[in-house]
Parts: structure tokens; sequence; C-alpha cells
């Protein structure tokens, strides 16, 4: 009896774990200048955007360069460089935006904030629109296309780090297969 009480309580656990869904948010422009990036306002909250709502939020934060990291918490290699890309935190010029490309209302999603949950990012993420499409490489491509229309982003997908002004104007980005865009990005922001 007692075995089969605890593999109940095991099977009950799992099936609301894997069961939960998480729903991205609206963004909220009303106190923009407090919203994002500030220490003392821990959130881990994951929000929709689009590039008219990211070009918003660049200008209203006021640092000199903002990185979107394109991850994906199910890619080991990803993991792996989002320890080197959150270092890049420390110069007081740059915040860093987790960006993901995957669908909106999904498991997935909810996997992926407890993943930053678990490593103690307490910073808000993001997630690209789907209105763009449902295909992600095709959304990542369309929202920077939007942003910039003068580049090629064929090879740019999960892995890569994106580089953008404070008026939201792009000035790098790298591509998936590219090996150490991480120091690309440090000699940009030190100059």
């Amino acid at each position: 009896m007692k075995k089969l009480l605890i593999i109940l309580t095991i099977l009950v656990n799992i099936w609301i774990t894997y069961g939960q869904k998480y729903n991205s948010k609206k963004l909220n422009y009303e106190n923009c200048k407090e919203f994002i990036f500030k220490k003392q306002n821990k959130d881990s909250t994951v929000y929709n955007i689009n590039s008219i709502e990211f070009k918003e939020l660049v200008k209203c934060k006021e640092k000199k360069y903002t990185l979107l990291y394109i991850y994906s918490t199910s890619c080991m290699a990803i993991r792996e460089e989002m320890r080197e890309v959150v270092k890049l935190l420390k110069n007081k010029d740059t915040d860093i935006m987790f960006t993901s490309i995957e669908d909106d209302n999904s498991r997935a999603l909810f996997n992926h904030h407890r993943f930053f949950l678990n490593i103690d990012y307490t910073y808000p993420l993001f997630l690209i629109s789907n209105n763009y499409s449902r295909n992600n490489n095709k959304k990542l491509r369309l929202f920077l296309e939007e942003l910039n229309p003068n580049r090629d982003y064929k090879n740019v997908g999960a892995g890569s780090l994106i580089l953008f002004d404070m008026d939201g104007n792009l000035i790098y980005c790298s591509d998936y297969t590219y090996e150490n865009p991480v120091e690309d990005v440090k000699n940009i922001i030190n100059r």
C-alpha cells in the first residue's frame, strides 16, 4: 500500500508538471523606465514582443547597447554559451534580452521559464510574436527584417547574438554557425 501511494504521488506530480502551460504577457509601457533590468524588480515573466515594441523598449531603457540572445534551452551548446553571454551584463552600458522564437502558449515556453528560474536569472524573457509566422526561423527573420531590412538573415537562429544601439538600430548580428560571437560583441561594447 505504501509503495502504491508513493507511485501515485510521483505520477500526479509528473502529470501536473507536464500538463502546465505558460502564457506570455503583453508589454506594458506605463512606467517604462522601471519596467526592465532594474535589480530591485526581479522578474522572470515571458513577454511577447514585435519589432515596434522592441524599438520602444530599447529607446525607453536609455542604454547604449541592447543585446538579443536568441536562445533554446533544449540545446546544450546554447545553454553553455549563456554563461558567457550573461557575463556581458557587467558592462553598465549594455542590457541583454534573452529571446526565444518558440511557439507561444506552449509547454516548451513553461519549460523555458522554469529553466531560467532554476539558474537564478530573474530578468524578463522575450518571445518573438507568432503574428510573424508559425515557422520559428521565418518568424525571427521577419522580425529582424522589420528592424533592419538591409541585411541577410539566412543563418540567424538559436545561438545568434544581435546587438542594437540605443535607437534600436542593428549594429551586429552573428549567425548560429559562427564559433565565437561573444568576443565580437565584447570588442564592440568595450570600444
